[in-house]
């Protein structure tokens, strides 16, 4: 483990990097509080951070305060090193920010024992840290599908949408849709329907550009949103997704099953005053036109209607 040690006194200095050392810690030294300061908000900086109260710069409550400022983020474990013995000025260092303090001069096995207390405190705050970021995924992953699940493309839809109105660019929607599913599960049964989900999730994950969003938005509804691509090439994007699902047959002991998808698009032009859910609501209804008019074929908001004819929402 990293630690920063900062003091103006080089006997200091070297007499508990020296102890530090022999700990198996490794030390990174600095003479002055905004030297320690400098190195602490380095991207690749010790976590850990000894400071001494008193030093030319910055004193060590000062360098402290500066990190949670400029730096709140990031947690650091801060022990201060300190001549004074008054509990008003301990109280006072510990209010600025430190976690802990040693009093000089110090036994060598007490300060040992605090930067091991640090030690343990920010194991379990990354402990804590990773589990959160877990919990954040789960939180916003399909399970099946491994794609975003619904809360999670909506609200990038949203941000998506905020960038692209910012930035003048149109933002594009496809809805895609799994032709005859309901066949699928009362035929086969809900297990090959699963992996026909599994399957179609991977196909459009892969075939989507990096800035992309695609995430499965309800039952065997897929949600697409694309910035910056309207017209022709939103179109082009469609039929790309729509051929990437049927690419090749689901080969299964029992069946091989063909799988297409009815794709309803829809685009919001620099200017437009189209809210998010209206945007959706024209790719849904673009979806159920393409059910309606053969399926397995993409149709776009504001294009001629192919047929006409009852939608059936179950299919």
């Amino acid at each position: 483990m990293r630690i920063l040690l900062a003091d103006d006194d080089p006997v200091s200095r070297s007499l508990f990097g020296g102890l530090l050392r022999k700990s198996g810690f490794e030390v990174v030294a600095a003479p002055r509080g905004d030297v320690a300061l400098a190195l602490a908000l380095d991207k690749d900086a010790p976590r850990l951070l000894i400071l001494d109260w008193v030093m030319p710069g910055l004193t060590g409550p000062e360098v402290i305060q500066r990190l949670r400022e400029q730096d709140p983020d990031t947690f650091r474990y801060t022990i201060l090193l300190t001549l004074r013995h008054r509990a008003a000025d301990l109280v006072a260092g510990l209010q600025a920010g430190a976690d802990d303090y040693v009093r000089k001069p110090c036994d060598p096995r007490e300060l040992v024992a605090r930067v091991q207390v640090g030690q343990r405190m920010l194991a379990l705050q990354e402990h804590l840290a990773t589990t959160n970021r877990a919990l954040e995924r789960l939180a916003s992953i399909d399970a099946l599908t491994e794609l975003r699940n619904r809360r999670s493309v909506l609200g990038g839809l949203e941000e998506l949408s905020q960038r692209c109105a910012a930035a003048a660019l149109p933002l594009g929607v496809a809805m895609l849709d799994i032709d005859h599913f309901k066949q699928v599960n009362d035929t086969w049964g809900h297990p090959v329907g699963d992996l026909v989900l599994r399957t179609v999730a991977r196909r459009l994950a892969h075939h989507v550009r990096e800035p992309d969003l695609v995430g499965r938005y309800g039952g065997e509804e897929f949600l697409v949103a694309l910035g910056g691509v309207e017209g022709e090439t939103l179109e082009a994007v469609g039929q790309r997704l729509l051929r990437a699902v049927r690419e090749e047959p689901i080969t299964l002991p029992a069946c091989t099953l063909s799988i297409t998808t009815s794709v309803g698009m829809a685009c919001r032009l620099p200017g437009q005053a189209l809210t998010v859910p209206a945007l959706l609501k024209l790719a849904d209804d673009e979806v159920y036109r393409a059910k309606r008019t053969g399926r397995d074929r993409v149709c776009v908001a504001g294009e001629p209607a192919l047929a006409t004819g009852p939608i059936d929402r179950a299919a």
